[in-house]
């Protein structure tokens, strides 16, 4: 959250960290931790992912590992406009 306005990506290397180098701050994933984990459905089961992309009318006041829930507090009244992203994945 909080990426600059100018940003238009994050590359894949990203360290696992709170802070990202170009600005911004991580939330921590479902694990409890910074980083993506990627997916991986149990062998045989298809799951459906999505990401949700949010442009807000402030920088959210939030530490970096702020929750999901916290992360959802924050940003209401705030948004401007969103965009979802749906992939499906097997293996």
């Amino acid at each position: 959250f909080n990426l600059p306005v100018n940003q238009r990506g994050l590359s894949q290397d990203q360290p696992k960290t709170g802070q990202l180098p170009t600005g911004g701050a991580r939330g921590a994933n479902s694990w409890g931790q910074f980083g993506f984990g990627g997916s991986c459905p149990q062998p045989g089961r298809t799951h459906t992912y999505q990401f949700l992309l949010y442009a807000v009318n402030a920088p959210l006041n939030l530490q970096a590992g702020a929750t999901k829930a916290q992360v959802l507090a924050a940003l209401e009244g705030r948004i401007l406009a969103q965009s979802l992203l749906t992939g499906t994945y097997s293996r």
